[in-house]
């Protein structure tokens, strides 16, 4: 295969991938009420710029470099990384005002296990 052949397979790949990330963002965009909670709201977002983040790499390998890419490129990455910056920090906060649960499957059935994470919390540890 030749280089150019290549790349051809990696732009159609890219395409299938972005497809699917597309439609989840719209699908959930449409047909949810994401903008009801912060975790909603954030992850929309994470999913937006995830939307646009293939739309700029496809924009870019079917159309080589656009007018005015740098710009787009600077906008589109400043979102990704505020969005999923935002994404991980809502993540330590989830974690860290729940507790951890754990779930172990044996044959005789399903023991959950809660692990309580700080003293002082209405959390009680099972086993």
């Amino acid at each position: 295969m030749t280089s150019e052949q290549i790349n051809d397979i990696a732009s159609y790949i890219a395409l299938a991938a972005g497809i699917p990330i597309f439609l989840f963002t719209f699908v959930y965009g449409v047909g949810s009420g994401w903008w009801r909670s912060w975790l909603g709201r954030i992850f929309f977002c994470s999913m937006l710029s995830l939307t646009f983040l293939f739309g700029m790499i496809l924009a870019r390998r079917w159309f080589d470099k656009f007018f005015g890419y740098e710009w787009v490129a600077v906008f589109v990455y400043s979102f990704f990384f505020s969005s999923f910056t935002a994404l991980l920090i809502m993540l330590f906060i989830e974690r860290r005002h729940r507790p951890l649960e754990i779930t172990l499957l044996r044959n005789t059935g399903h023991i959950p296990i809660i692990v309580t994470v700080k003293e002082g919390t209405d959390h009680e540890a099972d086993s």
